[in-house]
């Protein structure tokens, strides 16, 4: 699957992300680069929407355990123009990396499951079974109620965070 940017292609064979920057290279240098980076080093995919009549998108490829940096308003295409792991699209061009982007998305979440030992994300039935599982404990005497008044908080404020940040996963 590949995506066609400007100044470059970004393609993805469900092991390999490779990104192929044409023009000035990062450094101001012309030329052309080609990077393939594994996906399992990925940490997180960033995303900016192409607008309809002005502004390019953005997609960038951030490796695990890099630290988190937030632009400054206006400046996203113009940091990632500077960056290797990124590559700038228009509204035409957006599909194909959405298309990109969600194949991406699925193989890292299948490494996250993986790696967690679930089959599923968390959701509100695994907190019920946790706060059943302290209930138990807090019988049993082998918590006290300040302890299960804390583990209980935080399996709650998951859960609303959770719920918050999306739709029910756990069906």
């Amino acid at each position: 699957m590949w995506a066609e940017g400007r100044g470059g292609l970004v393609g993805f064979d469900g092991s390999f992300l490779t990104l192929i920057h044409d023009g000035l290279l990062p450094g101001g240098t012309p030329g052309r680069s080609e990077k393939r980076i594994p996906v399992l080093q990925l940490g997180a995919i960033r995303w900016r929407p192409a607008g309809r009549r002005i502004g390019l998108g953005c997609i960038q490829f951030v490796p695990a355990g890099a630290g988190e940096r937030r632009p400054l308003f206006g400046r996203h295409a113009r940091n990632a123009a500077g960056g290797g792991n990124a590559l700038l699209f228009t509204h035409r061009q957006q599909p194909a990396f959405e298309a990109l982007r969600k194949a991406v998305e699925a193989v890292l979440a299948q490494r996250h499951l993986a790696a967690t030992g679930t089959s599923r994300p968390p959701g509100p039935l695994d907190a019920v079974a946790g706060v059943e599982s302290l209930a138990r404990l807090l019988d049993e005497g082998k918590l006290t109620r300040d302890e299960f008044d804390v583990l209980k908080s935080r399996l709650l404020s998951r859960l609303y965070a959770d719920l918050a940040a999306g739709p029910d996963r756990s069906a």
